[in-house]
């Protein structure tokens, strides 16, 4: 019987106050609850946690042929040619076909040629969902690609009804706000021709999984007050459960929030359970380094792969012309065109209003420019902390023709929603821009858009908003897992509101996370037999740490970046194919884990809904990578690994060592006799000197057997002893 009624008056009472029931992958409900009462129920026998239903934010076409999944004649950063078709995962896993990948986010915009059925076969049999009708959805908008849709509202602040009215939303799995439909289009889309953004990217636009199947499940919901779209916990945990019964292979997660306990967090529950019924989730590790730094990472349970964002190779330019014969070529991606050849070039300091400050005119602040001496100019502008948009709608504001972003450096998330034609340039040619201004009386400039430029150098780099480690929950748990692209990706969008633009740029780790999700289906589709923790485990010891240059992987200062941005590096899906070994695990392993951090038999039994027992020499969890938070003079780690690629082969172990440590591995060779044999190893740690005491340092365990190289990032901070 239901928890709630032992903290209400009277049956009657607990039922109404009930929002959702989680029967078919795990055992909850979300209800209206006082503290007091949630207090009560709290210490109830048989209650492993109760926590607030807080709202999560979501984490916002070469994108493959930079993956390595095809080629045009040139070799990729990966590798993928003309010539290595038959090395194509994407041939391998036959596009990923039947894979069932299931998406929690804002909904679908189902009339997108992205979700076409066009050439699909028969929906398997195992599906058990269903397509849910309501406002602006029908049955007929589910097809043999889009097999399934639900909507999750009870409980909307306000109720559904008023809530929806408010927020311009429709009580429907249909998309209004559109970063769903873009997610859902990156990890599943069909191949669509000529898509393009105002005449950026044009090419065909295709998910990473494109003979998969698609299953929406619609948890967040917009709000205009905000200008957020939220994903409630009661939400999340439904439609995990019900994408455990419907039968999805993949749950796809670009939201996040943060929890100081794996099972005070929404996602780390739901993800568990899905584990347990061998369902892969991805999710995104969050945007907010530029404002919280070092271990703002979110989704960083172990059972989750978790996607930190970076760079493609492709860029977007606008030649600036100035009237001294002088050009430059800069970021520019926007919609709007300027009317003529050239217009009145001021510096936003000059033509600022009496009563602003000098530094707002420079950052063209708002209401800091003067209407009078802006209209029917192009204005120089300091690129500020604030998003590029309020900059650009300042000076349209105060009726100015276009807009130079002068000390460019950072990568905007919504370069599409300036209000002007723009062009954003380094300081460097910021500063010939304003001298041009200081040395005649009648400076002039012309923006010219609309160059999309390949193989551009270096690439990637780490995405300035990606979130990075160390992991705030469990620091000997090593996040984010992988990189992925994430920085002005094209995809389907929603045409709510009669929008005429079907696909859409937007970066965020909420597109990163669905390249790896396509990813996960393909290895899904070619490799059916493997778990979540092998499937991961593949992604992560080949991925890709250095850039097209051929030099480390850096953030978007130009310094190296770290595992504690990119987990095993950049993500490089052929490879991941035949990773050579795989460092499985299952969830009697992540039971032994949550053991060894202190939760007990009574706690472990109610979260896995089994008579789970904590072992009684509890092992280092088998993870495909290394991080040891306090190593005070020497620490011994154990791992397995499984070999999953060739028969009689040994494997032989190298170590690039962090800096003031020592690793060595016992045995240093392993040697299998045949396919899916295991074998256990040791890693010993050794602080040599007081060098980096306190300071984190990274190294490599690399395992190689001349075909293949398994690759294990370790990241390590030396403390006194």
């Amino acid at each position: 019987m239901n928890s709630s009624k032992f903290v209400y008056s009277s049956v009657k009472a607990a039922r109404e106050s009930i929002g959702f029931s989680y029967r078919h992958g795990f055992s909850g409900f979300s209800a209206r609850l006082t503290e007091e009462q949630a207090a009560q129920l709290s210490g109830l026998p048989n209650v492993l946690s109760v926590f607030r239903n807080e709202i999560h934010t979501v984490h916002t076409t070469n994108s493959w042929e930079f993956l390595g999944l095809y080629g045009s004649g040139e070799k990729s950063l990966f590798g993928a040619s003309e010539a290595t078709e038959s090395s194509w995962l994407w041939k391998k896993s036959k596009f990923g076909k039947d894979v069932i990948i299931g998406v929690l986010d804002s909904g679908v915009w189902p009339e997108s040629e992205s979700f076409s059925d066009h050439g699909m076969g028969p929906i398997p049999e195992r599906w058990k969902g269903t397509c849910e009708t309501g406002e602006q959805f029908r049955s007929s908008h589910c097809n043999k690609k889009l097999i399934g849709a639900r909507f999750f509202s009870r409980g909307l602040q306000d109720g559904p009804k008023a809530y929806a009215k408010a927020n311009q939303e429709v009580l429907s799995p249909r998309d209004v706000q559109g970063h769903g439909t873009h997610v859902a289009s990156t990890a599943g889309g069909r191949f669509v021709r000529n898509a393009n953004w105002f005449g950026y990217a044009k090419g065909t636009a295709k998910g990473g999984a494109p003979d998969s199947r698609l299953a929406i499940y619609k948890i967040c919901w917009r709000n205009v007050t905000a200008r957020t779209v939220g994903c409630e916990d009661a939400h999340i945990l439904s439609a995990f459960d019900m994408g455990i019964h419907d039968g999805v292979d993949i749950i796809s997660a670009s939201f996040g929030g943060l929890a100081d306990d794996y099972f005070l967090d929404s996602t780390s529950i739901g993800a568990f359970h899905a584990m347990q019924k061998g369902i892969v989730v991805v999710a995104a590790a969050g945007n907010v380094q530029e404002r919280e730094g070092p271990g703002s990472v979110q989704n960083v349970a172990p059972w989750i792969i978790t996607v930190g964002a970076s760079t493609l190779d492709r860029s977007y330019f606008g030649d600036l012309y100035l009237g001294n014969n002088k050009s430059f070529r800069g970021f520019s991606m926007t919609e709007q065109r300027l009317k003529k050849r050239w217009y009145h070039l001021a510096a936003g300091a000059d033509v600022g209003l009496p009563t602003s400050n000098f530094s707002a005119r420079q950052l063209c602040m708002s209401q800091s420019l003067d209407p009078k001496k802006v209209r029917g100019k192009i204005v120089a502008c300091l690129r500020g902390p604030m998003q590029p948009v309020f900059q650009s709608f300042e000076v349209s504001r105060a009726g100015g023709a276009g807009i130079i972003f002068c000390n460019s450096t950072l990568v905007d998330q919504n370069p599409r929603n300036e209000f002007l034609p723009s062009v954003h340039v380094d300081e460097e040619v910021g500063q010939a821009i304003f001298s041009y201004i200081k040395s005649t009386r009648n400076p002039v400039a012309d923006i010219q858009h609309q160059i999309s430029l390949r193989n551009q150098k270096p690439a990637p780099f780490m995405a300035p908003f990606s979130s990075s480690g160390p992991n705030f929950i469990d620091p000997d748990i090593l996040k984010p897992d992988i990189t992925a692209p994430g920085v002005y990706i094209l995809a389907a969008y929603t045409q709510f509101n009669n929008s005429e633009v079907p696909y859409q740029f937007l970066s965020g780790t909420s597109m990163s996370c669905p390249h790896v999700t396509g990813i996960v289906a393909l290895l899904k589709s070619y490799r059916p037999a493997w778990s979540p923790a092998a499937i991961k485990s593949a992604i992560v010891t080949t991925g890709y740490s250095f850039d097209n240059l051929g030099e480390p992987i850096k953030n978007s200062s130009r310094a190296p970046a770290s595992p504690f941005d990119f987990g095993g590096g950049h993500v490089n899906p052929n490879a991941a194919a035949h990773p050579g070994l795989v460092y499985d695990a299952d969830e009697q392993d992540y039971i032994g884990y949550l053991c060894g951090l202190g939760y007990n038999h009574t706690e472990l039994q109610i979260l896995t809904q089994t008579s789970a027992k904590c072992p009684d020499n509890p092992t280092d969890l088998n993870y495909p990578s290394i991080a040891i938070s306090d190593l005070r003079r020497s620490k011994v780690v154990q791992r397995r690994v499984t070999n999953v690629d060739d028969d009689a082969t040994n494997y032989t172990a190298s170590i690039e060592a962090p800096e003031s440590v020592s690793v060595s591995v016992h045995p240093s060779v392993l040697r299998f006799k045949h396919k899916g044999e295991t074998k256990a190893f040791q890693v010993i740690f050794r602080v040599e000197d007081d060098s980096n005491i306190d300071k984190d340092v990274f190294g490599k365990l690399i395992w190689s057997n001349g075909k293949y190289t398994v690759t294990s990032p370790i990241a390590v901070k030396p403390s006194r002893s």
